[in-house]
């Protein structure tokens, strides 16, 4: 009977044992699992900033591009509106040349 008793009792721990492991085992699973988690949440935030920083790098892009054209739009109006006054002023130097010989 106490020998009985006693392969009960040695049943008993490492049956305990067992169980303690599966925690542990459990807890560590979930750790890893916390990890993994948190690895991927960093991943997205910095394929979000990289996709920020992209935009942002386009649309400065843009305003570059557009800044360039409004300056090439002013330069080409300012050469025609330059030419016209140098015209004017070849049609008025004619017509005082004709008035002097008149």
């Amino acid at each position: 009977a106490e020998e009985a008793a006693a392969a009960q009792v040695i049943a008993e721990a490492a049956a305990a044992e067992e169980a303690a492991a599966a925690e542990e085992a459990a807890a560590a699973k979930a750790r890893e699992e916390a990890v993994a988690k948190k690895a991927a949440e960093r991943a997205a935030a910095a394929k979000a900033a990289e996709e920020a920083a992209a935009a942002k790098v386009a649309a400065e892009a843009a305003a570059a591009k557009a800044a360039a054209e409004a300056a090439a739009a002013k330069a080409a109006e300012e050469a025609a509106a330059a030419k016209a006054a140098e015209a004017a002023a070849a049609k008025k130097a004619a017509a005082q040349r004709i008035q002097a010989f008149a």
